[in-house]
């Protein structure tokens, strides 16, 4: 491009999100010079905006053993980014109300037992009350997982920026490739004002990740959603763990400041452009009206803000994470489906070890790209 800035490294990571983040700094701390592309700001999608929870469930059965992993990761997070980012082991329990949702319970605990060392409680209506006070007449029983619990989402996306900075990572936000070519072993990078070379060019673009598969030539199965969430004004903490429920989408916590933060996955409009995300309200309503359900207690809770992110979805909900079959030196890392912050410290890390090593961690094996070309991908 005539006239456009020219920058080099080692590698170039398109997407800013939590794992662009973990990507970009875990390779530097190898000693690799990375620069990276986000086309909008850091964290400012999917990463930074999401319920924050900790926890493995549910989750389709060849993801546990990577849940497992990024359990043991968050309580260290603090070692890691110098910020414990709001990390609570405070737990979460996935509530149920009926026979056949029991029935489902079981099978799902039997399902983490199989797969995963993950630690699970069965708990009657009265070890659920000392559990947790407050709970719906109407709740009977609920998985307790003690490992898992929550943190903060914007503050772990600033942790990871300011990580970032010190270790050297080029930062260029508001710049959207709009072309990839690969001429010898270099691959370019192209934004409306400048252009970027490296060996290695890693996909973190999240929703987008699709996009930037098809600039150079590959096709895989995403769709972006609008995933909503809503906050309260602050009141007297009550509410300990994280909760779900096993028949219907759920989230429902009560941060540290007393705001209780809502959600479960309820899709949101996407644009037509397909960049901004919108509420649903017919959809917003069901999602609070169940919350107060769940934990009455809710109700006297005045709600404060909504909003929704924009994630991308892949078929079976697990992300693409590996090495391309299209071309050397690429990689893919998106379309994690909701589940993506949770896991985006480890996976960081795991895929700076497997394009530093040369050799993929068995955890990730299951997720490579070449899954879309085989026609594996149903959930």
């Amino acid at each position: 491009m005539t006239g456009a800035v020219s920058h080099s490294a080692d590698v170039i990571v398109i997407g800013g999100g939590i794992h662009g983040a973990s990507t970009s700094l875990h390779l530097a701390r190898r000693g690799y010079s990375v620069n990276l592309l986000e086309r909008n700001r850091i964290g400012c999608h999917a990463s930074g905006v999401n319920a924050g929870s900790i926890h493995h469930i549910p989750r389709i059965h060849f993801e546990l053993p990577l849940a497992e992993s990024a359990l043991k990761v968050w309580p260290e997070i603090a070692e890691m980014l110098g910020d414990d980012c709001g990390f609570r082991r405070n737990g979460y329990l996935r509530v149920v109300e009926t026979e056949a949702q029991f029935e489902t319970a079981r099978t799902a605990m039997e399902r983490v037992r199989r797969y995963s060392s993950i630690t699970e409680e069965w708990l009657d209506r009265g070890a659920l009350r000392d559990l947790q006070p407050g709970l719906g007449d109407s709740i009977t029983g609920g998985i307790w997982a003690a490992e898992c619990g929550s943190a903060d989402p914007a503050r772990t996306l600033h942790a990871f920026r300011l990580n970032l900075q010190r270790a050297g990572v080029g930062l260029f936000e508001g710049c959207r490739v709009q072309a990839i070519t690969r001429v010898g072993d270099v691959w370019h990078c192209v934004s409306a004002t400048q252009a970027f070379q490296a060996p290695v060019l890693i996909n973190c673009a999240g929703g987008w990740g699709g996009d930037i598969a098809a600039l150079v030539g590959e096709r895989f199965p995403l769709t972006r959603q609008a995933l909503m969430m809503s906050v309260s004004a602050r009141t007297p903490a009550l509410l300990g763990p994280v909760v779900g429920h096993v028949g219907h989408r759920l989230s429902v916590k009560q941060a540290l400041n007393g705001t209780y933060l809502i959600g479960g996955g309820y899709r949101g409009h996407v644009s037509d452009t397909a960049v901004h995300a919108g509420l649903d309200h017919d959809r917003l309503a069901y999602n609070l009206a169940l919350a107060q359900h769940v934990f009455p207690t809710l109700a006297q809770a005045a709600l404060t803000r909504c909003w929704a992110g924009l994630e991308g979805f892949a078929p079976d909900h697990a992300g693409y994470i590996g090495a391309s079959s299209y071309s050397t030196d690429l990689w893919h890392c998106f379309g994690f489906s909701a589940h993506g912050f949770y896991l985006g410290p480890v996976v960081g890390k795991l895929l700076a070890q497997a394009i530093d090593t040369g050799d993929t961690p068995k955890v990730l094996l299951p997720f490579l790209p070449t899954r879309a070309e085989g026609g594996t991908l149903t959930h």
